[in-house]
């Protein structure tokens, strides 16, 4: 485990893991590399940069420290080593940040936006689908009510409209017995009678006529 000398010591480690892969023993320039990489191990730089703390010399983001150096058991517990529980370097190693550390976190920033709107996206679009329902729902619901409640009134004015026509028809009867009574009472003309009283008459007229022309 590595760990870069600044400050008041006991600072995070800037690489932990083994120090060597199938069977060749890492130097310092892949060592350098994953450093470089650590996106946490900046992260940690940056905080304690944001607290006013010494984080050792840097020039043109090149950071450049002394290394405190332990070895851990296969248990993980620290190494004794010539009765030293660490090591620190007599000289300062260069490390620095590459641009993949910080676009990697840009890149988690904008998906968690992209995400953050999609989600409210799809909220917006479930509340306006909610609500046209449910004004939709409230609309049939106040029709059927409306159309429950005047029933009753529209059998009634159905009634009240079925009983005038059986009255009227009722009248219109009664009116037509009555003509029909009346018509009846009244005496009818003897024809054979009007004849009689005319025939006479027209024999005097007749009669005077001559009597003139005499």
């Amino acid at each position: 485990m590595i760990r870069p000398v600044f400050g008041r010591g006991n600072t995070q480690a800037l690489y932990q893991g083994p120090i060597e892969e199938n069977g060749v023993v890492l130097d310092e320039n892949k060592v350098a590399g994953r450093v470089a990489a650590s996106a946490s191990f900046w992260d940690y730089i940056e905080a304690q940069k944001r607290a006013g703390r010494e984080v050792g010399a840097a020039e043109g983001g090149i950071y450049s420290w002394r290394l405190s150096l332990q070895y851990l058991d296969q248990s993980g517990a620290v190494a004794v080593i010539d009765a030293k529980p660490s090591y620190v370097t007599s000289e300062a190693y260069e490390f620095y940040r590459s641009a993949s550390a910080g676009e990697g976190k840009d890149q988690t920033a904008a998906a968690l936006l992209q995400t953050f709107d999609r989600m409210v996206t799809a909220q917006t679009q479930m509340i306006t689908t909610i609500s046209a329902n449910l004004a939709e729902n409230i609309q049939k619901a106040v029709s059927a009510a409306v159309a429950a409640a005047m029933a009753p009134l529209v059998q009634v004015t159905d009634r009240v409209a079925q009983m005038a026509k059986e009255e009227t028809g009722r009248a219109d009867e009664m009116t037509k017995a009555l003509f029909k009574q009346t018509r009846e009472q009244q005496p009818q003309p003897d024809v054979f009678d009007g004849l009689a009283k005319v025939i006479p008459a027209s024999a005097m007229a007749l009669k005077a006529i001559k009597d003139l022309k005499n």
